[in-house]
């Protein structure tokens, strides 16, 4: 019998040579799915997580960013697990055929690299859904500042005494008013140096109607008096060397649609003086008359009133009190 040509699989009297499995120089295989388990752990985790604290932002708005971080952490890492999963490995060309084997349960590991990805998808659909949750969750709250509406007309001046010190009915809102403070820093807060002035000022007892550029609630706000012999409500938080307390009355009132809760009543508010610089309202309650609350939730038709303390020069006498930049009174 002749000889077979070099590469036959077949030996002359011999049994039949083994045929070289799947594969071979230059195949390209899958990639076992075990490999890269932690991954896929970490994809799932990452995206169920960012979507629970997005979700949870609308009750705790400053969650909001930790949402947003881990959201962009588990669509990153459900990309790479992704890649790697779909990775293939090229046999090279010197190297003996490698061999497809089969898992314990015969299937291709192709296609239980397939399957492996069902968790790293739904890790990065929850991903996503948490960027856009908190995207949104930011973005409301950047535009939660009111801004003076024009089309509303001049503002209606209410009947207020400028020389004696009366104070309007207690505020409607029953919410619970912030916890006193009961220590003080070593020095007062200094200035605001990027606060700025209302355009058109009007005098005190002036209600000034306002708006929210995104959601149209209607506000009027009026600052009724300055106290310029005003003391916190705890005896022993003296003011600093040099400084007095000066408090203001102020009531807001909400036309709606829907509530209006904001972030703090007090960071609204600036008191400017003499020397031309705008100091923040205080967290302590002043001694006299109710103060208004931090944390109020106005509901659409109702109105709360208080007031703010704050801690001046007392070389400098107040001259004026903003309401977040849209809203002036002159004292």
């Amino acid at each position: 019998m002749s000889t077979p040509p070099p590469g036959s699989p077949w030996n002359a009297g011999g049994p039949p040579m083994a045929v070289p499995p799947p594969g071979g120089p230059g195949a390209v295989l899958p990639r076992d799915p075990r490999r890269f388990g932690p991954i896929v752990i970490a994809a799932f985790v990452l995206g169920e997580l960012a979507l629970f604290v997005a979700i949870a932002s609308y009750l705790v708005p400053s969650l909001a960013w930790g949402a947003l971080i881990l959201g962009l952490g588990g669509l990153i890492v459900a990309v790479v697990a992704i890649a790697r999963a779909t990775a293939r490995k090229l046999t090279p060309p010197d190297q003996p055929p490698a061999s497809v084997t089969l898992t314990p349960w015969g299937e291709d590991p192709a296609a239980e690299s397939m399957r492996g990805l069902v968790p790293v998808i739904v890790g990065a659909i929850s991903s996503v859904a948490a960027l856009a949750i908190a995207v949104i969750s930011v973005i409301g709250q950047a535009s939660a500042t009111p801004q003076p509406v024009a089309t509303l007309g001049a503002p209606t001046v209410t009947t207020s005494p400028a020389t004696s010190i009366t104070r309007p009915p207690s505020a409607t809102s029953t919410t619970p008013s912030a916890p006193v403070t009961t220590e003080r820093d070593s020095a007062p807060a200094p200035p605001d140096a990027k606060a700025t002035h209302a355009p058109n000022p009007v005098p005190m007892g002036t209600a000034i109607p306002l708006v929210q550029n995104k959601t149209g609630l209607e506000l009027t706000v009026t600052a009724h008096l300055i106290d310029t012999a005003a003391a916190p409500s705890i005896p022993s938080m003296k003011a600093a060397p040099g400084y007095t307390y000066v408090s203001a009355n102020v009531t807001i009132a909400n036309h709606g649609p829907g509530s209006f809760k904001p972030a703090s009543a007090f960071a609204a508010f600036r008191l400017f003086t003499k020397d031309g610089k705008a100091y923040r309202a205080s967290l302590l309650r002043p001694a006299k008359g109710p103060a208004l609350d931090q944390y109020p939730e106005i509901t659409e038709g109702s109105t709360v009133s208080g007031w703010v303390l704050f801690e001046i020069p007392a070389a400098s006498p107040p001259t004026s009190l903003v309401y977040y930049g849209a809203g002036e009174w002159r004292v």
